[in-house]
């Protein structure tokens, strides 16, 4: 949250806020599956025609989705938007390449979700994923050598190591996309979800109901190219419950889920050759492929001109996989293994922004008039990206906790990031971890 902030992100809205977590499973397990129906809650307000004009959203608004306890910003909003466009117009091209029918394709990505290098949840677990049926990886077939996509065997059979299978397969970190689109997913999975909850299956896993919707329109995809049907009522309606314009984010440049890459990536300025030539024979890379930083973010203007101006991109620590020379826009600390999760709190002051951020965030919490995110070029003509009209006036995160007809809440800090438990005047405060300056409170 702090991050996306202090980044120049449209404020985050917060959903189920002080909602039953197992409201959505229908049992004592399962808290993840709340965010199904809490992203569905939130889309069906923003889009009903008597939304508050201030946060109302259209149905081609473009919603970014991530978790709240584990994914960074590590990237200005035009550079994640710019690669949003890039990966779908890539993605559809591939679309394009594998149609041969002579009707019009009924294919299109308009919505991207983050990848990840294991096929998880799986059958025992309630979900079919179709695992073996989804599109092979566009990375190249040796990113990993000879070893590339073989699974290793280890000790624990229940746990073998995915460190050189490239991202294939669904991570629920991040999801992205117009909002009209993620809605109608969303809606599919709900109805996958509460059909088998009602039934008394006990599911745990909302990436296993996001997954499912993705392989379901991936073995529909694949039997669809062999097919050549005459439009009519039963096309329309194979392609309404099929086709959810879903793809991944193959090359992991928006969010980069960590789990099975422990040991490939690390925070590095991109500038210093040589110390990325170091971390990256720890990887076990010699030489180094990575060779300074990325050409659509060098270009990017600084973030840190009213605070560090001499500084450069080169310069600002970046969260680098060394193997796929992803520098993701997120990084999603979902590695587990090991006590990997204590990277939230060991690695967040080696962030580029972590010495500015208490100025930073408290700069982006003024009120100011709206300026473009980003434009994009397309096919189509110039697309323009702002933030909603509410931007302009509360810049606090806010909070759906019902209906848009009046403006979303904004919530205060000490609230939404107060410490559970600890509530005497001695006990740790949110802020002393944020900053770790001393200098309380924002």
């Amino acid at each position: 949250m702090m991050s996306a902030i202090a980044l120049g992100y449209p404020s985050p809205i917060i959903t189920n806020w002080g909602r039953d977590p197992f409201e959505a499973s229908k049992w004592r397990g399962g808290p993840n599956l709340a965010k199904i129906t809490g992203i569905l809650r939130y889309l069906d307000a923003a889009l009903d025609e008597e939304a508050h004009p201030d946060d109302k959203l259209h149905e081609d608004d473009i919603v970014i989705i991530s978790d709240g306890f584990d994914v960074w910003f590590q990237l200005p909003p035009e550079v994640l938007l710019r690669r949003f466009h890039e990966i779908n117009a890539r993605a559809n091209a591939r679309l394009r390449e594998q149609w041969s029918q002579e009707d019009p394709m009924p294919m299109e990505q308009t919505i991207v979700f983050s990848a990840q290098k294991r096929c998880w949840p799986g059958i025992p677990d309630g979900y079919d994923l179709h695992c073996e049926e989804l599109p092979e990886s566009p990375l190249p077939a040796d990113l990993y050598g000879d070893a590339t996509d073989i699974i290793i065997e280890t000790s624990n059979p229940y746990q073998p190591n995915f460190h050189n299978v490239r991202p294939r397969f669904i991570n629920g970190g991040t999801y992205m996309g117009p909002a009209g689109d993620l809605r109608r997913a969303f809606r599919r999975g709900f109805d996958q979800l509460d059909s088998k909850a009602e039934s008394g299956i006990k599911l745990s896993s909302e990436q296993g109901v996001s997954g499912q919707v993705f392989g379901e329109q991936e073995v529909w995809r694949t039997w669809r190219r062999t097919q050549s049907l005459e439009q009519g009522s039963a096309t329309t309606l194979m392609e309404r419950d099929f086709e959810y314009h879903i793809g991944l984010d193959y090359t992991q440049e928006l969010s980069l889920a960590t789990c099975h890459s422990e040991d490939h990536g690390d925070i590095v300025a991109l500038g210093n050759q040589s110390a990325v030539d170091e971390y990256s024979s720890k990887a076990g890379l010699v030489p180094a492929r990575v060779q300074g930083v990325p050409e659509d973010i060098v270009h990017v203007r600084n973030p840190l001109e009213g605070y560090a101006p001499e500084t450069q991109w080169g310069d600002m620590p970046l969260y680098t996989d060394f193997y796929t020379q992803a520098v993701p826009a997120m990084v999603h600390h979902n590695a587990w293994q090991h006590g990997l999760k204590e990277r939230r709190f060991t690695w967040w002051d080696r962030m580029w922004f972590f010495p500015y951020l208490r100025d930073m965030v408290a700069s982006r919490l003024k009120p100011a008039p709206l300026e473009p995110l980003v434009t994009i070029n397309t096919e189509e003509g110039d697309i323009v990206y702002w933030a909603p009209p509410s931007d302009a006036f509360r810049r606090k995160p806010r909070l759906m906790v019902g209906k848009t007809a009046q403006p979303l809440e904004e919530a205060s800090f000490d609230v939404l990031c107060a410490v559970p438990g600890k509530t005497e005047a001695s006990d740790p405060k949110w802020w002393d971890e944020v900053f770790r300056d001393e200098k309380g409170p924002i």
